[in-house]
């Protein structure tokens, strides 16, 4: 379900309409739309033109929403639309009832402020499983605005590896694009090829890429991460063989953290390398390794410095860049006062802290971007001394009132948050887990609160945040997102 509730001109439904036809699978495409007054066109000019809007994006169907249209503006969109099958709705029952029989689809609903659309949302996600991931994009384009603010960078590669941090890579992917971000980042190269296929124009550097897919990369206009000395022979015996010139690559140095990149000492022999018009150099690049421990701060500061010797000595004049999402926040303590190292703002990379989550977060007016939602599917009355689900465990030795919910470990949500271990939100309250979290179902504890069936809970989002839900776990946000289950339903709100 994606809803789109920007401006109602056709220049906003054609964004809108793009990301429904750039979604990655072959489930059917249903458009819901309204119309467009803001238009300034004359009646049956913006039905053609809606018409067109809906042909061109390839929807196996349109539900227009037009209490106010007449029959000759219908049969006109009908017509432009060609073999999409539009449906008119004129009452907000008629159009909940189509959606609750509505089979497996991606749907945009885009709809003027003014409509009558209560309930369509929940029509179209029945409360049996309406797990959400809610992505706020506004929140995402703010918060890559003022980490950029924060470093002082003049550029932004944002890195929207592991799908997206399992948000969304092709919505997001447009939406960075559009914001006029540098590049865009990638682990593997099947990832780039999806934004490729989707119609992302902008530089897409692949993080991870073997040299089997070099073929796959350069067809695409992907730029692979060389990630060693005999990586680079080989991105340049590829390049000779297949006779391409001037394949833009981004070179790694490892500063210390010991994992990918080239070292200290292959440093000449690279740049001789790379001097040869088979390869061009588009980027030098590191990775700290401690960026967000502050006791770590001393070896931080020594591979920063140890970066900046290496760019000056053997890469100079080229794009850099080594500052990660907890870099960019904490870039001004580390190089204030050490203009030498100055230049290591002119690019960052922004990956989690997209979604708000950076050290000194707040401090930075970063905005929480991302929530698991689900709902109360029942309510149980449990006696004192029985526990709950598989093992009978959690007694307690009062009566309860619990509370199942639509969500389990198959959605992402942490097995070992069971058994009190963790919360879930609900007006403004905090309901501890109880038992054990099963695949498909959790229960809390809701004794003494008017908590009915259908009641949203938040499973981390405003409260519990994504932080505390991780550290519970004993994992990193990073783990969480990028483990929710496909059946989670992304909605993005914007």
């Amino acid at each position: 379900l994606l809803q789109d509730d920007t401006s109602h001109d056709f220049g906003a439904l054609g964004v809108a309409l793009q990301r429904l036809a750039g979604l990655e699978d072959d489930m059917p495409r249903v458009a819901i739309v309204g119309d467009v007054p803001q238009s300034g066109l004359e009646d049956g000019a913006r039905a053609d033109k809606l018409g067109a809007y809906l042909h061109r994006a390839g929807c196996e169907q349109a539900w227009v929403w037009c209490p106010r249209w007449t029959d000759p503006m219908q049969s006109r969109l009908a017509k432009a639309a060609h073999q999409v099958q539009v449906t008119f709705f004129n009452q907000t029952d008629a159009l909940c009832q189509a959606a609750e029989s509505l089979g497996s689809a991606h749907v945009l609903m885009k709809l003027g402020s003014g409509d009558a659309v209560a309930g369509l949302k929940q029509a179209l996600a029945p409360a049996e499983h309406i797990t959400t991931l809610t992505i706020n994009v506004p929140a995402i384009v703010d918060n890559v605005r003022l980490l950029q603010h924060a470093a002082g960078a003049s550029r932004v590669i944002a890195v929207i590896k592991g799908l997206g941090y399992g948000t969304d890579p092709v919505m997001l992917g447009r939406i960075l694009e559009a914001q006029g971000v540098d590049g865009l980042a990638v682990a593997y190269a099947e990832e780039g090829v999806r934004l490729r296929e989707a119609g992302i124009q902008t530089r897409v550097l692949v993080l991870n890429p073997d040299p089997t897919t070099f073929s796959t990369m350069h067809h695409h206009g992907l730029e692979p991460e060389i990630v060693s000395w005999p990586h680079l022979q080989q991105a340049h015996a590829w390049a000779e063989q297949a006779g391409v010139q001037a394949w833009p690559i981004h070179l790694k140095l490892d500063t210390g953290m010991r994992r990918l990149g080239i070292l200290p000492e292959e440093d000449a022999k690279a740049a001789a390398l790379l001097a040869d018009s088979r390869l061009k150099l588009g980027t030098v690049m590191s990775h700290l390794a401690a960026g967000d421990d502050a006791e770590q701060d001393a070896r931080t500061l020594d591979q920063l410095q140890a970066f900046a010797n290496r760019v000056s000595s053997h890469f100079q004049g080229a794009q850099s860049h080594i500052l990660n999402t907890a870099g960019a926040a904490r870039a001004q303590a580390w190089l204030e006062g050490r203009p030498e190292l100055g230049f290591l703002r002119d690019t960052i990379r922004i990956g989690l802290g997209m979604y708000g989550l950076a050290p000194h977060a707040t401090a930075h007016g970063l905005t929480p971007a991302l929530a698991l939602t689900s709902v109360v599917s029942k309510l149980v009355d449990v006696p004192a001394g029985h526990g709950s689900g598989y093992g009978w465990t959690d007694a307690a030795d009062q009566d309860r009132t619990l509370a199942v919910v639509s969500a389990g470990y198959a959605d992402g949500y942490p097995r070992s948050l069971g058994g009190g271990q963790a919360h879930v939100g609900w007006n403004g309250h905090l309901l501890p887990t109880v038992g054990r979290i099963c695949m498909d179902m959790m229960t809390v504890d809701v004794t003494g609160l008017e908590v009915h069936p259908g009641d949203a809970v938040t499973l981390w989002g405003a409260a519990p945040t994504l932080e505390v839900c991780a550290k519970q776990a004993h994992t990193i946000p990073y783990e969480l997102l990028t483990r929710i289950g496909p059946r989670v339903q992304r909605v993005s709100e914007r």
